[in-house]
């Protein structure tokens, strides 16, 4: 099976203005954008940030089916992780997903942070967005009932050994519910 995980758009391919624009506000900090196939990202995720290449990853299928607001979102979100990546914030997840030996102590500490720095990133990313975007609304992805829980089970089993995120996902699953998420 030979699946095209690379679509190249060019920035005159996408029609939207307001796309085309953040775009070149998130080239403006270093950091590429491009365009893949949904069949490279994990399991509801539209996004990722590639820091190690200095590139936001987007699917394809946003382009096709979201919002501006929302694509807009999704680009200031994936660049709020190069900030914390560069600022050590929350270093226990930004850094951890490039480790090649990995501790089981440092994957529980990463699976804990990893809402509360999603969270963060989220915050950051509005924030930025407003600088340049005064008047659009940010789109929340995180903040969405029940994604998270889905997130933390298809994105992190993919990289750690099950048993622990497992364990750690049951007690974030359990905070998320105190919290109505």
């Amino acid at each position: 099976m030979n699946l095209k995980l690379f679509e190249e758009f060019k920035l005159e391919d996408i029609k939207n203005k307001t796309v085309q624009t953040a775009i070149e506000v998130i080239k403006s900090y270093g950091v590429k954008v491009v365009f893949k196939n949904p069949d490279y990202f994990a399991p509801g995720s539209i996004g990722t940030a590639a820091i190690l290449s200095n590139t936001i990853k987007v699917s394809t299928d946003i382009l096709k089916k979201a919002s501006v607001e929302k694509i807009v979102s999704l680009l200031f979100h994936e660049l709020g992780h190069f900030y914390c990546y560069d600022t050590l914030k929350y270093k226990e997840y930004h850094y951890g997903f490039y480790k090649k030996n990995i501790t089981e102590k440092e994957i529980k500490s990463m699976v804990r942070t990893a809402l509360k720095a999603e969270l963060y990133v989220e915050n950051w990313g509005k924030k930025e967005m407003k600088l340049y975007f005064p008047n659009m609304k940010y789109i929340m992805g995180y903040k969405r009932r029940g994604y998270i829980k889905r997130w933390i089970v298809n994105y992190l089993y993919d990289r750690f050994d099950d048993r622990i995120v497992e364990l750690e996902a049951e007690k974030l699953g359990k905070m998320l519910d105190e919290m109505g998420i």
